[in-house]
């Protein structure tokens, strides 16, 4: 999908930013002909070659490939990346909740603590996490206390 407003929509249904898609290839990636850089990275214990794309100079995007080279994920912590409601980085819990009811907060502590919010799409919402109670990564079926104005969208991903 185009611009959005002063920025880019990802188009969550198939995973998409400017061209740049889940599952498209390391070749299909480099075709694009955005600024790009190679690196390293471990998640979950596993170690990814990286991409990070420079779309227009003005939004960095980290593209994490399978083994295969493929796109398994990529990600920004830009604010001028939105899905199709508009929300993105610095959005409020609260926020993603009333645009999604059906959507599910994820915490936990698993290869590090994490919180999320996902919506059935190809994009996850990663939150930050200083504004909820630390009982909540440590008993995540407890009751626990979360500032659902204060958590906030630290980083868009869209995955496989």
């Amino acid at each position: 999908m185009g611009a959005y407003a002063e920025g880019y929509v990802i188009d969550s249904s198939v995973g998409s930013l400017k061209g740049i898609y889940v599952g498209m290839s390391e070749s299909e990636l480099s075709s694009l002909r955005y600024s790009e850089s190679r690196g390293v990275a471990n998640f979950e214990g596993e170690e990814f070659v990286t991409v990070n794309v420079a779309l227009d100079g003005r939004v960095s995007l980290d593209c994490v490939l399978n083994e295969d080279g493929s796109v398994y994920r990529f990600s920004t912590v830009s604010p001028l990346v939105r899905d199709e409601k508009g929300l993105g980085v610095g959005t409020a819990l609260y926020e993603l909740k009333a645009a999604y009811p059906e959507g599910k907060f994820l915490v936990g502590d698993e290869d590090g603590r994490f919180a999320s919010f996902v919506n059935g799409s190809r994009v996850i919402f990663s939150l930050g996490k200083e504004r909820i109670d630390e009982l909540c990564f440590d008993e995540p079926t407890a009751k626990c206390e979360v500032d659902e104005k204060g958590v906030k969208v630290e980083r868009v991903v869209v995955s496989e």
